[in-house]
């Protein structure tokens, strides 16, 4: 192992390090009532200098960060009564998905949440892999993946499926079962794993099947076909 550096401040969590020796990282504060600390600031170490990436008003909550070795950041907001996926691109801010935006494959359902501190992740070719709730309840939820252009759905739980009559997505290799639950809750969100070239891991519960729970994988997004 060589030397150990640090960057110090006052309370800090979700460190996210890339291939050039950048770090981001959440600035947090005590959520109180017996809550974790609650990250409210997104700062990126760089060059031997902090920047601060996202200022916050103090009601609001963020994830952990997502850095890739581009230099650019994923995170999600909830602030007030919106909540979304943020980009930092090139020194500035963009929505990739936002609250109300219809979440893909759900039967016309809009997007409500987004604040999952682990369970977002950021390759080096910019695609995106998140959780979301998609009806007004944490307890409702899927998991996306945004390819740089558009957002796809992964799989989404089966409770979504039954509150809103659509068919529920089943769980490979369980013998029939459909997915029940992604650990995604806000203080108890599982990691999602994403490569570079969009294949992604994570972890799901399953009912109706030979199975409880399990990691489960999605292939890559198929590759554009080049005209002849």
């Amino acid at each position: 192992m060589g030397s150990i550096s640090a960057v110090t401040t006052d309370s800090f969590s979700g460190p996210s390090l890339n291939g050039n020796g950048s770090v981001a990282f959440a600035k947090a504060a005590f959520g109180g009532h017996n809550l974790p600390t609650v990250p409210r600031e997104i700062h990126l170490f760089s060059d031997a200098r902090i920047s601060q990436i996202y200022p916050t008003s103090s009601g609001a909550a963020l994830s952990f960060p997502s850095l890739n070795d581009r230099g650019e950041i994923v995170f999600s907001i909830l602030e007030n009564t919106t909540s979304r996926v943020t980009l930092f691109s090139s020194g500035s801010l963009s929505a990739v998905a936002s609250r109300g935006d219809i979440a893909p494959d759900t039967g016309g359902q809009q997007f409500v949440l987004f604040l999952c501190w682990n369970a977002i992740r950021l390759n080096d070719s910019g695609m995106i892999a998140f959780t979301a709730s998609i009806v007004t309840s944490q307890d409702t939820d899927g998991i996306f993946f945004f390819d740089g252009k558009i957002i796809r759905k992964v799989a989404t739980r089966a409770a979504v499926a039954l509150a809103r009559n659509l068919v529920p997505d089943e769980a490979p290799g369980t013998g029939g079962g459909r997915f029940s639950a992604f650990p995604s809750f806000a203080f108890k969100s599982y990691p999602l794993s994403l490569t570079n070239s969009g294949a992604l891991a994570f972890i799901a519960h399953v009912e109706g099947g030979t199975a409880s729970s399990g990691i489960f994988w999605s292939a890559p997004p198929p590759k554009p076909r080049r005209r002849p």
